[in-house]
């Protein structure tokens, strides 16, 4: 089966605020975009008909103008076209060097996670996916964003752009890329997919807020502890990793997870202002 490109007639035109980052403000939203234009073009999207296609961008957060933490909060993405409704996945990954050695058949445990809905309706227009469980990031982080579409038969495109700062990638196994290859590489330059990161920057969430949150021992087999400092909470919740809220005895600096099945899980911490994240391992 081979990859196609889809070609329309009319220029579909889509309207983004423009972003700023501002790290002294509370809860800004920053809208991060490797593509010049936000004008979704009518033709030039690459996917493999019938699903299984995973298009994905990287941001270096701290080369994109990030300063201090911010929360990770969704994914925005262009559509081209498509042909019946689907649900498609959003990630986030905390990744370097990508794409060496990121295998899309076993990818990494993400950072985030969520799905949305889109359908015909959905045709020119910008869609969010937001993620189940934010997360705090610091600007060091190099933050690979990913939107999938599993093997449905729905015929789908994401929009491009005229215009990018750094090229995208895309796999998909069934029309043999099962590796996440840059659109130069597979032949096709013009395919500028529009995958914007959407964080939230947060004046109460400092640096030393989320170096000062620690959980350990990390991998775990009994008991978790954590460490907040002086950071006053709200809530303590555990999700494994579909996001699903998991019931376990947490006391004043630890929590038994004794009864948790091997694997990876999350421990979010609620305060008045924020949201922290820490992601262990249960042996």
């Amino acid at each position: 089966m081979k990859i196609h490109n889809l070609f329309f007639l009319t220029l579909i035109t889509i309207f983004n605020p423009n972003f700023s980052v501002n790290a002294q403000s509370p809860e800004v939203e920053i809208v991060l975009t490797q593509n010049i234009s936000l004008v979704l073009l009518p033709i030039g999207g690459l996917s493999c008909f019938g699903g299984d296609n995973q298009w994905y961008r990287e941001y270096i957060l701290d080369e994109e103008g990030i300063t201090g933490p911010v929360v990770l909060k969704s994914i925005e993405f262009g559509v081209q076209t498509i042909d019946a409704t689907t649900e498609l996945q959003v990630f986030a990954y905390d990744y370097e060097d990508f794409p060496d050695g990121f295998d899309s058949s076993n990818p990494p445990t993400p950072l985030a996670s969520g799905t949305v809905t889109v359908g015909p309706s959905d045709v020119g227009n910008l869609v969010r996916g937001i993620f189940d469980i934010p997360v705090v990031v610091s600007e060091n982080t190099t933050v690979v964003v990913g939107v999938v579409q599993l093997l449905d038969g729905v015929n789908f495109f994401l929009g491009i752009t005229e215009s990018e700062t750094k090229t995208s990638f895309m796999s998909t196994a069934q029309c043999g890329s099962s590796v996440p290859t840059s659109m130069v590489e597979l032949g096709s330059p013009d395919s500028r997919h529009l995958i914007n990161l959407v964080v939230d920057n947060e004046l109460s969430v400092t640096e030393q807020t989320v170096e000062n949150f620690t959980v350990y021992p990390n991998p775990v087999k009994n008991t978790l502890n954590f460490s907040l400092s002086s950071l006053m909470f709200e809530d303590i919740t555990l999700f494994d990793i579909m996001g699903k809220k998991l019931n376990c005895k947490i006391s004043d600096s630890s929590i038994d997870v004794s009864a948790l099945s091997e694997g990876t899980y999350f421990l979010k911490i609620n305060s008045a202002n924020s949201i922290i994240t820490r992601k262990f391992v249960k042996e």
